[in-house]
């Protein structure tokens, strides 16, 4: 490692995102770090790969490094840090077969000890790092002070991390088209007699009129002149309950029909997300009067065909052209009336994964149980994880042995969730056989339209020292929440196909507030990857079906817990897997829509690779279906330009050095040879514009019928 081989680049490029103070603390440190390590130099570097940067540097005379150097990370100490993920403590180079012929040992660094740094998300920021000219032994306070520095400078990292989100946060809410508004609810004698406007967002006032000054602090009966507050009684259940809804109402005081979804953050406050649908409402009444009109012509045509069948010969030409009119208003009627298919995943196997994912997600948990109740009032397990389910399946029982059976809280019980003791002997021995000793359970009842189908249960194993923690009893909850959302979502296939792009561009507004760093992500994909399918010549189908493929490629991650998808520590190896599940999770919910089900096959390969390193299932080359290859390089391109909490953007230059160093590797050659193509020929300008909209929008409006 010799000056030689580094090169200068300028400091903005690599410094711009951590405050200047905050640079001078990691100055200090090294400077400190040097003296008392009594070392050639004490670095911290910057990862921005395939480049090491030297971030700060110490100040003292012998150190050769300075602050804004760059090289190739290969083949340097720090390479083996950042790739393993721990510390590196090399005492004499020269002398191992590993690292002696390092670069930086042929430079004549022979001792070495670093750290990496990471980001509150896992990933890595860069290194912080000694070296030593002669071979040197590590003392242990060397290594603990080192250890120390690390957390502090990782803590920082923490902080910046969180106001950059907070910044990303305030942008959405600022510039988001929906109207955003916080209440909380104001009680008399424990009854929600009105509510008090919090805050909201830009959006708000343009949409209802009423300037934000006046009505934040103001109650609901005030603002919205009525003597008592609009939708109070719904509001103030989800305020009570926890429990998200969506719905449609017709505002008087404005004359105009709002979609609103409500959400609580605690209990007493919940949130309205709305948006203004009269035009939506006035053409579906719009095509409602079409389609009676459409059936009045139809039933007119229908008794003038039996006159025409009346007449003679010299007539019948003219009865095959009225016929032929007539047949063109049947196409007409059923067009409009076309429906999508009613295709619903079985309850047994929604609820069967369901468990499944709660056993994965909360930890205490060692068994689980589910049951469903019956026409006949009877309770039957049908999975189980620990326990006996081929014995439980065989038995069935009476649905008022469960405990608690009309609640719709999480409970928690020191045993069994249903009543062991009021059941006959014999079935009681056939549960105690199958079932295995428990410390407690934590359960849930599964309630769908306001009708209690059955149950969830989490159990900890007997002589535990765990206990159920009271957000493992939040997150169990959400299961039930997630269980209506999913029936939901699976009976948009029952809408009118006319508005199944509506919907589907509804739940990517979602995902993206649901994690902030797809803002835009799905539609740019949609974009890019609908125009290299062009450039390749597919047909006018396939490149339809790359486009929506391309807007919903990441609707899986709806169903990852909110607290995985942005949590900022490192995530575990099963928090991991789970991540990697959510092309499983959106092919299975839109293969289940006749409608949907062509381009869900696209999304479950969107992130295999071309070398066959990829999930879910390891495909390899032109095993992966063409459009998903597609996906892969759109979906990586516009990843790379994005800024992230933990890195800046690329720049044009980088992001496609990457896109073709990875070539034959990551991506499919024919499908990058095709992408630059497009750069080449300066249509990245024409993305840029949005000139592809026209064909975009025809896309949008024909790709279902």
């Amino acid at each position: 490692m010799t000056n030689k081989r580094w090169f200068e680049m300028n400091k903005v490029e690599y410094n711009r995102d951590i405050p200047v103070a905050t640079q001078a603390k990691w100055q200090k440190i090294l400077n400190i770090l040097v003296k008392t390590a009594d070392s050639s130099d004490a670095l911290i570097t910057r990862f921005d790969p395939p480049f090491l940067d030297v971030f700060k540097a110490s100040e003292n005379i012998e150190n050769i490094f300075k602050e804004g150097m760059r090289v190739k990370v290969s083949g340097h100490y720090c390479y083996d840090v950042i790739k393993n993920d721990k510390k590196i403590m090399i005492v004499n180079a020269l002398e191992n077969k590993k690292w002696k012929d390092y670069t930086d040992a042929q430079s004549g660094f022979n001792a070495y000890l670093g750290y990496p740094l990471k980001w509150p998300d896992g990933k890595i920021f860069g290194t912080l790092c000694i070296h030593y000219k002669k071979a040197h032994s590590f003392s242990e306070q060397t290594q603990e002070v080192m250890g120390e520095f690390k957390e502090l400078i990782e803590s920082q990292l923490e902080i910046i991390d969180k106001n950059k989100k907070n910044e990303v946060f305030q942008l959405i809410h600022n510039n988001i088209k929906q109207g955003v508004c916080l209440h909380k609810l104001i009680y008399k004698d424990d009854k929600a007699v009105d509510y008090k406007i919090m805050n909201a967002n830009p959006a708000y006032e343009k949409i209802l009129g009423i300037p934000l000054k006046k009505a934040k602090g103001s109650l609901g009966s005030e603002i919205y002149k009525n003597d008592k507050a609009p939708y109070l009684k719904t509001y103030s259940q989800v305020a009570e309950t926890g429990e998200s809804l969506t719905i449609e109402k017709y505002f008087s005081p404005l004359n105009r029909y709002f979609n609103i979804t409500v959400t609580s953050p605690e209990k007493g406050k919940f949130i309205t997300l709305f948006e203004d649908i009269t035009e939506r409402k006035e053409k579906e009444e719009k095509i409602s009067e079409q389609k009676e009109q459409l059936s009045v012509s139809f039933e007119q045509l229908s008794a003038y065909n039996e006159e025409v069948m009346a007449m003679n010969e010299e007539l019948e030409q003219s009865f095959e052209e009225v016929n032929l009119l007539n047949q063109r208003f049947v196409n007409m009627i059923e067009l409009v009336s076309n429906m999508g298919d009613k295709t619903l995943l079985s309850k047994k196997e929604f609820f069967s994964d369901l468990l499944k994912k709660a056993i994965e997600i909360i930890p205490e948990a060692d068994y689980g149980k589910l049951c469903i109740i019956n026409d006949q009032g009877k309770c039957q397990f049908i999975d189980a994880v620990g326990h006996d389910i081929k014995a439980l399946a065989k038995i069935a029982f009476d649905k008022n042995l469960l405990f608690n059976i009309e609640s719709k809280d999480i409970n928690e019980s020191q045993g069994y969730f249903f009543n062991l003791d009021m059941m006959e002997s014999d079935k009681k021995e056939l549960f105690l056989k199958a079932l295995k000793p428990i410390k407690s359970s934590l359960y849930i009842n599964i309630v769908i339209d306001e009708q209690t189908f059955g149950r969830i249960g989490l159990d900890i194993k007997n002589k535990s020292s765990l206990d159920f923690s009271d957000t493992t009893k939040k997150v169990l909850k959400s299961f039930s929440t997630l269980a209506s959302s999913f029936f939901a979502f699976k009976r948009f296939d029952d809408l009118q196909t006319n508005f199944t792009k509506e919907l589907l561009t509804s739940i990517i507004k979602i995902m993206e507030m649901y994690d902030l760093y797809t803002k835009g992500h799905s539609e740019n994909v949609a974009k890019l990857a609908s125009a290299i399918a062009g450039e390749m010549k597919l047909s006018k189908k396939a490149i339809k079906d790359t486009y929506w493929a391309g807007l919903v490629h990441d609707i899986g991650k709806l169903l990852i817990p909110l607290n995985i998808i942005n949590k900022q520590e490192k995530l575990t190896d099963q928090e991991y897997e789970l991540i990697k599940k959510h092309p499983v999770w959106g092919n299975k919910a839109l293969s289940s829509s006749k409608i949907l089900k062509p381009i869900a096959y696209f999304i479950l390969h969107h992130h295999e690779r071309w070398d066959g390193r990829g999930y879910p299932e390891g495909l390899e080359e032109n095993e992966i279906p063409l459009i998903s290859q597609i996906l892969a390089v759109a979906d990586a391109w516009d990843a790379m330009l994005s800024k992230r909490a933990y890195r800046q953007s690329l720049s044009f230059e980088e992001a496609l050095g990457e896109i073709k160093k990875n070539k034959e590797t990551q991506f499919s050659p024919q499908v990058v040879d095709a992408f630059v193509k497009i750069l080449e020929d300066d249509k990245i300008e024409t993305l840029q514009q949005d000139v592809l909209d026209n064909a975009i929008n025809k896309s949008k409006n024909s790709v279902f019928f």
